[in-house]
């Protein structure tokens, strides 16, 4: 789905979670926007875009009163605290640190800063670990990794920079072809609507099995999901689907090929395709020859699974 990143910007600044976490901050808390382009259009989920924003803008929030960071002295704390929120486009012919699977091409950054206190050296390349550092309170800790995971599965990267006077993260994300829909666009997909169908995702990834589900169920499928082969194939033992979508590489246990072959001797017959951000390999071949009819590359699009699914579900449409 093509996103436009200031809408995303200025509904995670909206939402309750930052209008609260502004609200109870040591600090007064102020954001100025800076986007010299009216439509920075990326490739991606809507919910986990915005999500990308809502923890960066957290984290700054948190950073402003010096959690997880350097101790905040009480003068400091009256000063009004400051978070800029940047963006803008580059073209990129080389992996930048943060990246993990790196196409060349064009991408737009969101940049997000802050006047709290640095980020200590110690600490910079621990920055998207979970829990790591001293942010207390349940479940605190886990803004950056999330951000960091969700870049990587949209083709995309995050780093840090940090400096006596500026703490910065820049999240990459591939620049998409925004295409318009209505009289003469080409992007209407309600013909790979579904109906209730059962589809079961496997996949080890949490926000991966979130993304498919939530894609699927805007389909009108009914998506249940698994995080490993193993509890793919105990589900298939008492349940029925009308479809699988399988990670190909789940670590640890089996890998999708392996638990396609295990649900085949349970349900001969399943329908099945497989989703990876691997390219194609032998294992891919294996699960195709036992019946998997199409592979899709991670991260997909909502028009990728919606016509590998309904390609799977209904062959005899095509």
């Amino acid at each position: 789905v093509a996103v436009n990143l200031n809408d995303s910007i200025e509904s995670a600044i909206k939402s309750p979670p930052v209008e609260k976490a502004a609200n109870m901050s040591r600090r007064a808390v102020k954001i100025v926007r800076n986007s010299p382009e009216r439509r920075p259009v990326v490739k991606g989920s809507p919910a986990h875009i915005k999500k990308i924003v809502s923890n960066l803008i957290l984290n700054a929030i948190e950073g402003l009163a010096g959690i997880g960071r350097s101790t905040l002295e009480e003068k400091e704390a009256q000063k009004p605290g400051l978070i800029e929120i940047n963006v803008g486009s580059e073209k990129l012919e080389r992996a930048l640190a943060g990246f993990e699977n790196f196409t060349p091409g064009d991408y737009v950054y969101l940049e997000v800063k802050d006047n709290g206190p640095p980020v200590p050296l110690e600490d910079r390349d621990h920055a998207f670990e979970p829990f790591y550092g001293k942010k207390p309170g349940s479940g605190r800790g886990l803004e950056l990794a999330i951000v960091e995971l969700v870049a990587k599965e949209h083709g995309g990267g995050v780093g840090l920079a940090s400096d006596v006077e500026r703490t910065a993260f820049r999240v990459y994300l591939p620049r998409a072809q925004e295409v318009r829909t209505g009289a003469g666009g080409g992007n209407d997909i309600s013909e790979y609507n579904g109906c209730g169908q059962k589809v079961l995702v496997v996949d080890d990834v949490d926000i991966q099995r979130k993304l498919a589900s939530k894609m699927l169920k805007s389909l009108g499928y009914e998506p249940v999901s698994v995080a490993s082969g193993e509890e793919a194939v105990e589900f298939i033992k008492t349940h029925d689907v009308d479809l699988v979508i399988l990670d190909m590489i789940m670590d640890p246990g089996i890998n999708g090929r392996e638990t396609y072959e295990a649900i085949l001797s349970i349900k001969p017959g399943q329908k099945a395709i497989i989703a990876s951000g691997m390219a194609e390999n032998e294992e891919v071949e294996k699960a195709q020859a036992l019946g998997a009819s199409h592979f899709v590359s991670k991260p997909y699009s909502l028009q990728d699974i919606a016509g590998a699914v309904h390609k799977a579900l209904f062959p005899e449409r095509e």
